[in-house]
This record gives structure tokens, sequence and C-alpha cells, in this order.
């Protein structure tokens, strides 16, 4: 365990000083608008976040699918993964959106059903 907080401590103090490991000059060049090119910016509605953010959220569900403990964290995460895969249907990576869509629903509909029938269950023999 110290060896474990040794080595984040170092770590730390590591990555603040390569901050100031670079040289500093106080000419400072001020470049004007007319040189900037803005022709490469895609807008937002082309980037494939959702549909990556679709398939990450339901491989999160599947982790945590079997585990009763953890079955709210389940159930978030493939409602999330459900409604950014809905929202990735029209973007780049549409596949990946719609992988994770299927997947999530596919997550949500059995955490439904299995968590129904323990809560029936529990409750038919009283120790809800």
């Amino acid at each position: 365990m110290k060896k474990i907080i040794l080595c984040i401590i170092t770590l730390t103090i590591i990555s603040d000083f390569s901050y100031a490991s670079f040289p500093v000059s106080s000419k400072k060049e001020i470049i004007g608008s007319e040189n900037l090119n803005y022709g490469n910016i895609t807008s937002a509605s082309d980037t494939p976040i959702f549909g990556i953010l679709s398939i990450s959220l339901a491989l999160l569900s599947l982790l945590f699918l079997g585990n009763y403990d953890n079955w709210i964290l389940s159930l978030i995460f493939a409602i999330f993964a459900v409604i950014f895969g809905a929202l990735g249907f029209n973007n780049k990576l549409r596949g990946v959106a719609i992988t994770g869509f299927i997947i999530g629903l596919l997550e949500l509909l059995y955490s439904i059903v299995m968590y129904s029938f323990i809560f029936l269950a529990m409750s038919a023999t009283n120790n809800l």
C-alpha cells in the first residue's frame, strides 16, 4: 500500500514539473483573423460522439447486468445507451449508434423483466 501511495505522489509531482519544462519567451506574436483557416471545421451534428457514447454505455451496462447490488447502474446505463443511440442515428458511425441502441434496448428489457420477477417473488414470500 505504501508503494502505491508513493507511486501516486511521485507521478503527481512529476506531472506538475513537466508543465514548466519548456522554454518561455517574452516575445508574443498576435495572429490576425485573416490568417486563420476555418475551412476544415465540421458541424457538431457530424461528430460520432452519440454513437460512441451509446456503445460505451451499453457495454458498461452489460458489466453491471448480472450484479444484484448495482442493478440501478445497469438500468441507468442502458437507458442512456438507448437515448444516445437514438440521437446518433443521423451522424457518422451510424452502425455504432445502432449497435449501442440495440444492445442497450435488449439490456433494458432484460433488466426490467428479470428484476420484476425478482421483486414479484420477494413480495410473494413477504421478504420485500
